[in-house]
């Protein structure tokens, strides 16, 4: 659902026909304002396709990156690690930005249950997002489908610690036997059990257990528990699920949590065949970048379009001038849909995928005259670093996950950026395999694929 309130985006020919094909489909009469609105829907999700997935935009990038900071700080969980939550959200939020600045309102009917169930992480996103949106926020709507990015991040965490339990009763039998039953039923995230009787309860070091239950009251107790039924009725798993949700940031912390478990190899989810093959695709994609990575100093002066098509031209040798006229065009109409120089620093990216591009390529060159350039914040940039990453059409998610890389390394920190600044590949270079070498890394430790 669209607001009443007008429609700021300039909308092309090809989307009002859209629309209007689309109206003499549905065989029924809507007004011009509808006929707009379908319009706009139809251009955003154009313009979003041709950007590379959403994967391309620095800014986006920026804000994902900066997001998943602010949250690992807020609940003292370090998230920043998580490719599968980067992934997630480079996917999502171009979308929600995109609703948020034409005002574009969605629903999401699981808002209110998913609030109810991660209230801190709804706190530290928003607290995030009005951060980086200069103290705007999104609709409550749109923060849930962020919020579950992270609370699937969070659940895969869960099911990758052992949460140890001390289960206390009067005598260590019994009724701690129907406690402990229940729990592998209805809380199977506590995974390990461990039964004390009140006698033994003083000899017992609980500071090994990172939650302790007890079927009758305690007197004088070590630290704090929770008092449950043994039966374990719907209220005590609620209170037991409510107090690992609010202890798990000092749970992680305490077990200094890794991937893989100590001495054990971590569980493999995905079939193999597929892991070789997904690895595979990251392994001929990071060899197609390095092996098509130029890094250049031009002296002279000319128009920064001609620049940019001689550069698409000198990483093209192999294809017809008309192909490398097509992958030229659709990189200036990439810029024509919003600044390509990175707000910030002296780099512009220019990027495309197109289907006469067979390899990833990387080409970075240095000028020695300034460009002043439109910046992805719609102000002017200078710009004497000039970067082109072209892209096959069709792109795997692991091959996606490599491009994306590229574009987050470009503003990963002040350093990164100064090195891709430099001109230099010897510095260029490495800094790239580095960060390559770590998705590869992630992807051979990651047990959350199905």
């Amino acid at each position: 659902m669209i607001d009443d309130e007008p429609i700021t985006m300039r909308l092309s020919d090809d989307a009002y026909r859209f629309a209007a094909t689309f109206t003499t489909e549905i065989s029924r009469t809507i007004s011009k304002r509808e006929e707009a609105e379908i319009a706009m829907l139809w251009q955003s999700a154009i313009q979003l396709n041709e950007t590379m997935g959403g994967y391309d935009s620095l800014l986006i990038t920026r804000l994902v990156q900066q997001l998943i900071s602010h949250v690992s700080e807020q609940l003292n969980i370090d998230l920043t690690d998580d490719f599968s939550l980067f992934q997630g959200l480079l996917a999502h939020m171009p979308s929600a930005v995109f609703r948020f600045q034409n005002k574009i309102t969605v629903h999401n009917p699981l808002s209110e249950d998913i609030r109810r169930q991660y209230p801190l992480l709804f706190m530290a996103i928003e607290k995030g997002l009005q951060e980086e949106l200069n103290g705007h926020s999104l609709a409550i709507d749109e923060m849930a489908y962020i919020v579950l990015h992270f609370g699937s991040a969070l659940e895969m965490r869960k099911e990758q610690i052992d949460i140890e339990t001390l289960i206390i009763c009067p005598t260590g039998f019994g009724a701690s036997k129907m406690l402990s039953t229940r729990l592998t039923k209805d809380i199977p995230e506590l995974t390990h059990h461990v039964v004390a009787s009140m006698a033994e309860m003083q000899t017992v070091d609980w500071d090994q257990y990172d939650i302790v239950l007890s079927t009758v009251r305690l007197q004088h107790p070590p630290k704090a528990y929770l008092l449950v039924n043994p039966l374990l009725p719907q209220q005590d798993v609620h209170a037991v699920r409510r107090y690992i949700k609010e202890q798990l940031p000092v749970m992680m912390e305490r077990k200094k949590y890794s991937a893989t478990r100590d001495n054990e190899y971590a569980a493999v989810t995905q079939p193999f065949e597929q892991f070789i093959s997904e690895l595979d695709a990251i392994l001929k994609a990071v060899h197609s970048l390095l092996d098509n990575l130029k890094v250049t100093t031009i002296t002279a002066q000319q128009d920064y379009r001609q620049l940019v098509a001689d550069m698409i031209t000198a990483i093209t040798p192999d294809l017809l001038t008309a192909q490398q006229t097509a992958i030229f065009e659709k990189v200036m109409w990439r810029e024509k849909q919003g600044g390509l120089a990175i707000p910030n620093t002296t780099m512009a990216l220019f990027h495309t995928r197109h289907a006469a591009v067979q390899q990833m390529t990387l080409t970075i060159v240095q000028t020695a005259q300034t460009y002043a350039l439109q910046g992805m914040d719609a102000n002017q940039w200078p710009v004497s670093t000039f970067i082109l990453l072209l892209a096959p059409e069709h792109l795997s998610a692991a091959e996606t996950e490599v491009v994306s890389t590229i574009s987050a390394l470009l503003i990963e920190s002040t350093e990164s950026t100064q090195i891709f600044s430099s001109g230099q590949e010897r510095l260029i270079r490495p800094q790239i395999e580095r960060a390559l070498q770590k998705v590869i890394v992630n992807k051979t430790q990651r047990t959350d694929l199905e």
